[in-house]
């Protein structure tokens, strides 16, 4: 507010604004947003995937698959029915995998222009038609955590299904990991599992997580093993669980973290997107002064 005596555009496209109320900075926003003001299918955003085709593949909230690229909306070829809702995607290179509320487990892989695509469900051995989590191993092998049926592992074109009873924490997989020494790691409801040369372990509150309700799981460039809970974070050191110095407002229910190429963690919570340190947060001396928050 009040009047502006000066602006300056400087090098890198920022405009500089000069007046009686002092010195700011208008900038390009940080994110480029797709919104449901003008594209219906916009509306309450599930999980999205990045493939190897540059193409950003995303499922509504109402339901349906689409896919980003050049900045166009497209809808693959091989359709998921629009009142079937995508919970997870993953894959690897050519090739992406789908887990389905109620339609089981879609693969979609494309060749030279080509797209096919084939579903796999309980008849075909899978542990429940809704998928919640699903991800590609490096042997090949398709690993679909279920909304309360355990977790099904799909090898050599056979389904090969692991339940509590087998060691699994809880039944309801949220999320899976491969760590980089083969460990298969699995957010449950009732804690996080490792899977070993066929061996399972579980961690609990006892553990020291600071809530068994496990969200999402993420292995840092340091190959750290981080754990969103629903009472915030935890880091997997020395095969213990431990609970990092942090603000309480890394305290919140934790839904996703990522690394970017300067070492700093985005961390999205219930209410906040937030970037943070990742060196900083590890040795727990993380600040409130660290943590850059997006509103």
């Amino acid at each position: 507010s009040g009047a502006i005596n000066v602006s300056f555009e400087d090098r890198e496209g920022n405009l500089w604004v000069g007046g009686s109320r002092g010195l700011g900075r208008i900038r390009d926003t940080a994110f480029l947003t797709f919104s449901s003001a003008t594209d219906p299918r916009f509306e309450e955003i599930g999980p999205t995937y990045g493939d190897g085709e540059d193409r950003t593949w995303f499922a509504p909230g109402q339901g349906g698959l689409y896919a980003i690229k050049d900045g166009h909306v497209q809808q693959g070829l091989i359709v998921v029915p629009g009142n079937d809702v995508v919970y997870s995607i993953g894959g690897r290179g050519n090739e992406i995998w789908i887990g389905r509320q109620r339609g089981g487990l879609t693969h979609l892989a494309w060749r030279n222009g080509t797209e096919t695509g084939q579903t796999f469900t309980e008849a075909d051995g899978l542990a429940q038609n809704s998928v919640y989590a699903v991800v590609e191993s490096r042997d090949g092998s398709v690993w679909a955590g279920t909304l309360s049926a355990g977790v099904s592992r799909f090898h050599d074109g056979r389904f090969s299904t692991y339940t509590a009873a087998s060691g699994l924490a809880a039944n309801t997989v949220a999320s899976i990991l491969e760590a980089r020494d083969g460990v298969m790691w699995f957010a449950t409801a009732n804690g996080l599992s490792s899977l070993s040369n066929n061996q399972w372990k579980t961690y609990g509150t006892r553990d020291g997580l600071p809530s068994a309700n496990v969200n999402c799981l993420f292995e840092d460039s340091a190959g750290v093993l981080w754990s969103g809970t629903s009472a915030g974070l935890a880091v997997l050191v020395s095969g213990g669980v431990q609970v990092p110095s942090m603000p309480d407002v890394l305290r919140e229910p934790i839904f996703g973290i990522a690394e970017d190429k300067t070492r700093r963690f985005w961390i999205t919570t219930s209410s906040h997107v937030l970037q943070i340190p990742r060196d900083k947060l590890f040795a727990g001396k993380a600040e409130t002064a660290d943590i850059r928050e997006y509103g």
